[in-house]
């Protein structure tokens, strides 16, 4: 199949999960509704899930505490508050050189979990 008709039919049951959604009813009573079997209810879902998954970046694994301890070691007393950022897909972080290393390793632990 080509991308257009891909894109036709993804979008078809992205609106159909949508509809089931908002209908309030059980799956299999709005599947009844739209004679539509569970299991390709079930089946269509499971691949828009599987495709969106695999459109969302890789993430790198950073180790915390080799970060804290690099952090540590470049602060010097006479450094200004300037601001690092990180940014990773859809999270955005910014630092000071008044952040912590124990701050910096808590939301790098949360990123990771």
């Amino acid at each position: 199949m080509d991308q257009v008709t891909n894109n036709v039919r993804r979008n078809n049951w992205i609106a159909m999960i949508q509809d089931q959604k908002q209908s309030g009813l059980t799956v299999s009573a709005w599947c009844k509704q739209a004679n539509i079997s569970t299991n390709c209810f079930y089946y269509r879902q499971q691949k828009l899930r599987e495709a969106a998954a695999s459109a969302i970046p890789q993430l790198v694994e950073i180790n915390a505490s080799e970060l804290a301890t690099q952090v540590a070691e470049d602060e010097a007393p006479n450094l200004d508050n300037k601001t690092a950022f990180i940014s990773s897909g859809s999270v955005s972080i910014a630092l000071t050189n008044a952040a912590s290393a124990q701050l910096i390793q808590n939301i790098l632990r949360a990123i990771n979990a």
